[in-house]
């Protein structure tokens, strides 16, 4: 087609058809501006591993794609408003450093970037006792900046906390039992080339350690002891002693408390303390003495009669621990104890059957001197009996009883009595769980599960025979008896009837002639 055309011509027709292709090209693009790529802000500008930053900037290309780099892994795409760009991304797993930040435009490839440090600053902070600079447990340290909570933590037994903050001013303060009691301003500081790992508080609280140890009279600790701090500025402190009877504890300082201690809730102790500032060992600590009472124990059978000679024993409540064991004197049935403070189980019994027998269990709670026990054996001293009897209400006797006692989960043969001649048979004077068996001509006619609790005829009916004459029948036996007597009756009566009629006539004739 240009074949014919001068060699001038050919330079000009490709230099247009070039400039319409670079135009037409050109129509395709997007708007480019003279804008330069840039970012304004970072916030922040150092945190750590997954904290969210928010970078602020723009590029060449308006409503033009852009990506996010973090030490040049991409961490967000987007597409600008007009050529700014406001965007957040999650900081990505690195170590300790500094990194940049790079906003691409990804229609002109140019690039901006921006001074990001990830910091991981480990703060710990002790409290410490103000008087003694002991480590103090279980105080709670808030951390703020200005007027704002940051974090918090709760001192373990050896008074240590920890944070991760990054640097900055901040407040730390301490708690206890939510009250203030202490107070520090720290500066956690570092930079890119002299960082610091970490950062070690301590914090001094207006607090004290108190020591309490409750024993009895003999010195032996009591546990479980109720003990409670009160004082007019703060709320009543709450403890209870350990197995050896101490209560080591933090409290407020220069505070004046009234200690009051119970055991199974009854106040026994009354002891103030003016401005405490106790420590924990040493002659600081407090101690205070369970009182020893007097108990006088009276036993009483079934029929209020003194009961000798039983055995007493005295249990501690909680532990089942025997605090004192003695026999009734022959007088008044009574024995004396000393007791400490407390609750108890009183146990009375007795040896029946070669077997401990126990005749009353109850509970008592020792808080008066001295204290009078009247304890009533119900099942001592009783009258209790048997009476067998027949179909028709009638006394068996010679009937065979077998009598069986419960002693924990087992039953003992005790006694094998047999009826009298009115079908009776006297119990043991122990009452009890008892399993008595009747039987009647040696067959078993019934068992009987019974707790003899007072004096009392135990009625065995025995259906299946009857007594004639004292002799125990079966009734099947008793009523074949009767039909063949009255069977036998009408032949005997007739016999008897012809007998006396030929007599009769034998008269009347020897009186003719």
């Amino acid at each position: 087609m240009y074949k014919n055309l001068p060699k001038k011509a050919k330079i000009t027709v490709a230099f247009i058809t070039f400039l319409l292709l670079t135009t037409f090209i050109s129509s395709l693009l997007p708007n480019a501006t003279a804008t330069p790529v840039e970012i304004v802000s970072v916030t922040p500008e150092s945190g750590q591993v997954g904290d969210i930053v928010r970078v602020i900037g723009q590029i060449d290309t308006a409503n033009g794609s852009y990506a996010i780099f973090f030490d040049e892994e991409r961490v967000k795409n987007g597409t600008a408003v007009e050529t700014m760009v406001n965007d957040t991304f999650n900081v990505p797993s690195r170590p300790i450093g500094n990194y940049d930040i790079a906003l691409h435009d990804t229609t002109t490839t140019n690039n901006a970037t921006a001074e990001f440090t990830v910091i991981e600053i480990n703060v710990y902070c002790q409290a410490r006792n103000k008087y003694d600079q002991e480590p103090l447990a279980n105080v709670s340290v808030d951390v703020y900046v200005n007027m704002t909570h940051i974090t918090g933590g709760t001192t373990n037994e050896t008074g240590w906390t920890s944070f991760r903050l990054d640097r900055g001013n901040y407040t730390f303060k301490a708690f206890w039992n939510e009250e203030l009691v202490g107070s520090l301003n720290g500066s956690v500081t570092g930079n890119v080339t002299d960082y610091m790992l970490q950062k070690t508080f301590y914090i001094e609280c207006e607090l004290a350690h108190i020591t309490i140890a409750v024993n009895d009279e003999a010195g032996n600790p009591l546990p479980f002891i109720n003990v409670s701090l009160a004082s007019n500025n703060t709320e009543t402190l709450l403890f209870e002693t350990n197995n050896t009877g101490i209560i080591a504890t933090t409290t407020f300082a220069n505070v004046s408390y009234t200690i009051e201690s119970r055991r199974y809730s009854y106040l026994f102790d009354t002891t103030l303390i003016e401005n405490l500032t106790y420590t924990r060992d040493g002659k600081d600590r407090i101690n205070i003495t369970c009182p020893t009472y007097n108990l006088f124990v009276y036993v009483l059978d079934s029929k209020e009669q003194a009961l000798k000679n039983v055995e007493v024993t005295v249990y501690e409540w909680s532990s089942e621990r025997v605090v004192g064991s003695g026999p009734t004197d022959s007088d008044f049935g009574s024995v004396a104890f000393n007791c400490t403070f407390g609750r108890y189980k009183i146990k009375v019994g007795s040896t029946e059957w070669g077997r401990k027998v126990v005749l009353n269990e109850t509970e008592l709670d020792l808080i008066e001197d001295p204290f009078f026990l009247v304890v009533h054996c119900r099942i001592s001293n009783l009258d209790p009996s048997v009476k067998v009897v027949d179909y028709f209400g009638q006394p068996i006797p010679n009937a065979e009883v077998k009598l069986e006692r419960k002693f924990d989960e087992e039953y003992v043969n005790v006694a094998n009595l047999t009826t009298e001649s009115d079908g009776t048979a006297p119990l043991p004077k122990i009452g009890g769980d008892y399993r008595i068996s009747v039987h009647v001509m040696g067959e078993g006619c019934e068992v009987r599960h019974i707790y003899l609790s007072e004096s009392q005829a135990i009625e065995f009916k025995i259906s299946k025979y009857g007594t004639v004459g004292g002799y125990p029948l079966q009734i099947a036996q008793l009523i074949t008896y009767i039909s063949l007597a009255l069977l036998i009756t009408p032949f005997a009566l007739a016999i008897v009837y012809r007998k006396l009629s030929k007599t009769i006539k034998k008269e009347k004739t020897s009186r003719k002639d």
